[in-house]
């Protein structure tokens, strides 16, 4: 059943017509979604005598009605009926009752019987179908009742809102759709192809692209989550066409009649592949980047994945991978949008430790990446490498760059901050980091040592002068009790009373050697002594 406009006279003249729809050649043929009848006269792959009633027009098609039904057209031919069945619920307009034929084998039946259940018709069907807002789907062989309404939540110049609610079995969930759409002009190249003059699209002006995108209950983006086989839609989902994107893809695609493949070569659907990537850089783009919930994460739902059919990798997935890494997308600390190849990405723990002043110094040329920007891999990986460090892999050359700024800047809090991000580590691996062979302890006079190289006095104890240019000291600052024991296990040596004492004699002994080819007899017997 539905509710729409009741059947007029050149409604069933062109489902009685091969070649011919009333949609297809009526004023408004930019508007509606079927051509030829195709949608109709599927219907007899698995019927004998459908029967419609509709605007005060009850009738069929009944191949058993006729004597040698191969020598008949019975599929166009109708058959008027006086009585009203089926019958016309009040709440509807027309009614079509589409009895299964008994030829059909077990095999097709199971198959038609699967995809008219309530659990394998998408929650999305009615995304795109602007005269359709219900649809209840009553399957009697799984006793089961599923209800998916479309609703309008906001409409404004470049965008929709629309909500999907879908309730079964006494539960209910709702789905939140982004919806662009964009109206082109039909090139006369494309028109003047013969499988579009096949088609019957040569005498549209005008077609409409559409894509949507998920959104969470926040509102945010979100990649959809749905089967790789449901995200291209030619007004209902193609299950068969996977597209590659995180978003669903709309446009009057040509397909095989079953609905299950695409016309990969057809001038019209490379034609419409293209504007719907036109569409995303010229309006769905501009768009993320003026909301202040969408434009930290887009480049992240837009960036295609892997996969898809040859004709949307070809059209939308190569030229989109292109657009995203030579366009200014990604968002910055100062709020603009860079290309990602003026980024320097910076590791998420030492975001915070770096100032505007640092970046800058490090980095005049480039932009810094707003703290709360996400993007994918492959457009990180067209931004400069900024400071970062591993306990396998150490510190990078722009993380030892970052260290002598920091050091000449004698920034204590900067130090003390990294090494709390040291002490995270388990002891097991700082006993074995390729850390412990970088210079990343900072000494009293602001000078980077590795590890080993350093030294801290112990409680009570007072470096003498004597020693000072001979060992380096952590600076005073950073030797608080959990600090101490991280670089402790990084090899810092605590010096105690006794080591000062031996490395006073060392150093005595070093100075006498020193002293000695020029000390008179008696002066060397007294040193003896």
């Amino acid at each position: 059943y539905n509710d729409g406009r009741p059947f007029d006279y050149d409604d069933i003249e062109s489902l009685c017509n091969v070649g011919h729809s009333s949609k297809a050649h009526s004023e408004k043929g930019e508007e509606y979604i079927g051509y030829l009848g195709v949608g109709f006269k599927s219907v007899f792959l698995i019927s004998d005598n459908p029967r419609i009633n509709s605007g005060g027009y009850q009738f069929k098609f009944d191949k058993e009605h006729w004597d040698d039904p191969s020598q008949i057209p019975w599929q166009i031919t109708p058959l008027w009926m006086n009585h009203s069945i089926p019958q016309i619920p009040k709440q509807y307009s027309t009614a079509f009752d589409i009895p299964i034929s008994d030829a059909i084998t077990s095999e097709t039946f199971d198959k038609l019987v699967q995809e008219l259940s309530a659990e394998h018709i998408s929650d999305t069907t009615v995304l795109f179908l602007k005269n359709l807002e219900t649809v209840n789907i009553h399957d009697r062989i799984n006793n089961v009742s599923k209800t998916i309404e479309k609703e309008l939540l906001e409409s404004n110049s470049e965008y929709e809102i629309i909500r999907i609610t879908v309730e079964q079995d006494g539960e209910k969930k709702t789905n939140k759709w982004l919806v662009f759409d964009n109206i082109v002009s039909v090139p006369e190249q494309v028109k003047d192809d013969p499988m579009t003059q096949r088609w019957e699209r040569d005498n549209l002006d005008t077609r409409e692209v559409r894509v949507a995108f998920k959104l969470d209950e926040n509102g945010l983006l979100q990649k959809h989550d749905g089967t790789a086989h449901m995200g291209v839609f030619s007004f209902l989902p193609l299950k068969e066409v996977p597209s590659g994107l995180n978003f669903l893809v709309q446009a009057d695609f040509l397909t095989a009649p079953g609905r299950e493949t695409i016309h990969r070569d057809a001038p019209w659907n490379r034609w419409l592949a293209r504007e719907v990537s036109q569409l995303i850089q010229d309006h769905v783009v501009p768009t993320f980047k003026q909301d202040e919930k969408w434009k930290q994460n887009f480049t992240k739902v837009l960036y295609p994945k892997e996969g898809g059919h040859s004709l949307f990798n070809e059209e939308i997935q190569q030229p989109l991978q292109e657009y995203l890494k030579d366009s200014p997308v990604i968002l910055t600390t100062d709020g603009d949008f860079v290309k990602p190849s003026d980024c320097v990405t910076i590791q998420d723990s030492l975001k915070e430790l770096i100032s505007a002043s640092d970046f800058s110094e490090l980095y005049p040329d480039k932009a810094n990446i707003h703290s709360d920007c996400e993007t994918v891999f492959q457009l990180k990986n067209e931004m400069s490498d900024g400071p970062s460090f591993s306990s396998s892999k150490g510190l990078s050359n722009s993380m030892e760059a970052l260290l002598e700024l920091k050091s000449s800047n004698e920034n204590i809090s900067f130090f003390r901050s990294l090494y709390q991000l040291f002490g995270e580590w388990a002891d097991s691996t700082l006993a074995g980091t390729r850390i412990r062979r970088e210079p990343v302890v900072l000494t009293e006079e602001c000078e980077l040592k590795q590890p080993k190289e350093v030294s801290y006095p112990a409680d009570g104890v007072t470096i003498p002068e004597q020693l000072r240019g001979s060992i380096s000291i952590l600076h005073p600052d950073l030797r608080t009790t959990g600090i101490l024991n991280t670089l402790t296990s990084l090899g810092v040596d605590e010096i105690t009373q006794e080591d000062i004492e031996h490395k006073l004699q060392a150093s005595n002994s070093l100075n006498l050697g020193r002293q000695w080819p020029n000390l008179d007899e008696e002066a060397k017997i007294d040193k003896t002594r």
